[in-house]
């Protein structure tokens, strides 16, 4: 015999099937069915319905389903937790005009945080850190490049130069490699050229970034434009490094 079986809350949960050891002993042709189970099938049901035994009609009802469903009340997203409840009143399944638009809001808030941070990541690698005392150290190699370049460095200023170029060889530096004392004050020369025109692209994308995203109308359209910009950025960013290591 088959019967079928329900929770505590009356919800259907299974089939099942009773046999000869199941039997009434008191009259063998009929079965002892136990509890939470009954010998009435369970009604057809469409999408987001469930079946619910009522106990005092002996039968089954047929009541919503609708856990899990996302909707939306006084301009907040809820999702529905009770089986057999339908949507609360004013509630709806459509996304408000005013949730949009925070999302939006929220999306375009992120998407800009995010744009700022890999511009500064792209400016750490381009330009370095700010640490005042290696900007200065720079300007100090780039004066005894400018010497050595025009002909008026002293020992001295070649000594340090040749200093600086031994502790970047030894230190593995990859665009340094193999280089001439004149070869590296070229370098650093170049390398001033490098860092001025990659923060100005760095700004460039920046700027053009906030603009685009605070445009967008979508957040698919925020998606397309973060992902352009890193295109944009990491070629930028592959054509400078060709540029100095040229």
């Amino acid at each position: 015999m088959q019967i079928y079986n329900y929770d505590n809350s009356g919800f259907y949960t299974h089939q099942s099937t009773l046999d000869d050891s199941d039997r009434d002993p008191l009259n063998i042709d009929d079965y002892l069915i136990p509890a939470s189970a009954t010998a009435q099938a369970t009604p057809e049901l469409q999408a987001k319905q469930a079946a619910r035994f009522n106990v005092q009609s002996n039968s089954w009802e047929i009541v919503p389903d609708l856990v899990g469903t996302t909707y939306y009340l006084d301009d907040a997203e809820r999702v529905m937790t009770e089986r057999g409840a339908e949507l609360p009143a004013g509630a709806t399944l459509e996304k408000p005009e005013s949730v949009i638009a925070r999302e939006l809001a929220n999306a375009k808030q992120a998407a800009i945080k995010l744009i700022e941070s890999k511009a500064n990541e792209f400016h750490a690698l381009v330009v370095g850190t700010d640490d005042s005392r290696r900007a200065e150290r720079f300007a100090l190699n780039l004066e005894l490049a400018q010497r050595l370049l025009a002909g008026t460095a002293s020992a001295i200023d070649q000594q340090a130069l040749q200093m600086q170029l031994d502790a970047n060889q030894q230190a593995g530096h990859p665009l340094l490699t193999g280089k001439t004392l004149q070869q590296f004050a070229g370098w650093i020369v170049q390398f001033k050229s490098y860092t001025t025109l990659g923060s100005g692209l760095i700004e460039a994308t920046l700027i053009k970034g906030r603009a685009a995203v605070n445009a967008a109308q979508s957040i698919e359209q925020i998606e397309q434009i973060k992902a352009q910009l890193a295109q944009q950025a990491q070629a930028a960013f592959t054509q400078l490094q060709t540029q100095l290591s040229g």
